[in-house]
């Protein structure tokens, strides 16, 4: 398992699980999702930081199989990644 293009899960469902904002957290990311053997995606995309002085910033955003999602930010939140975990959606 390893990681993909997103356009490699093809017509499966992914879920959004985790942003990175720095390299150390993408890296940090790879390596927790890859010791597992879990494919994953990783995508960079514009959001906003909301603060006293609110801007758009870009981050590594991680894609796995919408059956992986909840196992996956477990893995994350265990580790210590807890803020950059995406909640799922509902």
């Amino acid at each position: 398992m390893t990681r993909l293009q997103i356009e490699e899960f093809s017509d499966q469902e992914i879920s959004r699980i985790f942003v990175a904002v720095n390299l150390k957290e993408a890296e940090a990311a790879e390596s927790i999702l890859s010791a597992q053997g879990t494919d994953y995606a990783v995508e960079i995309e514009s959001y906003v930081r909301l603060s006293l002085f609110s801007s758009e910033v870009s981050g590594a955003v991680f894609y796995v199989l919408s059956t992986q999602s909840a196992f996956c930010r477990g893995l994350l939140q265990k580790e210590g990644y807890s803020s950059g975990v995406v909640e799922e959606d509902g």
